[in-house]
């Protein structure tokens, strides 16, 4: 599925450097979700993560014509969208918790026990990416929650592969740290350890 949205990508890429304006518009419509959840998950606001689509479509639109290599439209507009976010992550410092932010992704008509707990530690898992450091926890979004290879991870935020994997494995190492110490998953923590 991937392989043919890339290349879906691509061909639009390519007609719009031809001229063709109206591919930018079916460009940007497709990627329009994937760049607002991944700013929505680094910055953790619903405001502020539109504001980061705009600015990168605004980019995109000013730059796409530069764009060498169509095939690389995808790490291209993520590094944009990132560092929108880590700009706006400097200049607010947000220091809030993400649980009350992704509540909204919670279901309210929970029927089971089971789906309760689990959404219980979906807010935690949040809560707790909020405490790591910004670079880590841009890895761990980067790679666990929109499957990017290491080295498009490494491309998008111009650090090596080495450097990306480290930080995967110190921020999941602190998550770990974090959820083992909060009394409210101790349980899930030794149940499945």
């Amino acid at each position: 599925m991937r392989i043919r949205q890339d290349l879906q990508t691509e061909n639009w890429v390519l007609r719009y450097q031809a001229g063709d304006e109206k591919a930018l518009g079916l460009l940007m419509d497709h990627w329009q979700q994937r760049i607002y959840n991944l700013a929505y998950k680094m910055i953790g606001d619903e405001a502020v993560a539109k504001d980061i689509l705009q600015k990168t479509f605004i980019k995109v639109y000013q730059h796409l014509h530069k764009l060498e290599e169509a095939d690389k439209f995808r790490p291209w507009v993520y590094k944009i969208a990132v560092n929108f976010c880590n700009s706006e992550l400097r200049k607010t410092k947000r220091t809030e918790s993400l649980t009350e932010v992704h509540a909204g992704m919670v279901s309210s008509s929970i029927t089971s026990e089971h789906r309760v707990e689990q959404n219980e530690l979906k807010d935690l898992i949040w809560q707790t990416l909020g405490q790591i450091p910004e670079e880590q926890k841009a890895v761990i979004i980067m790679k666990e929650y929109e499957g990017f290879k290491f080295q498009e991870i490494a491309d998008i935020l111009d650090i090596s592969i080495n450097t990306a994997k480290s930080r995967l494995y110190y921020g999941l190492r602190s998550m770990k740290k974090l959820l083992s110490e909060n009394p409210h998953t101790k349980a899930y923590y030794y149940e499945y350890q």
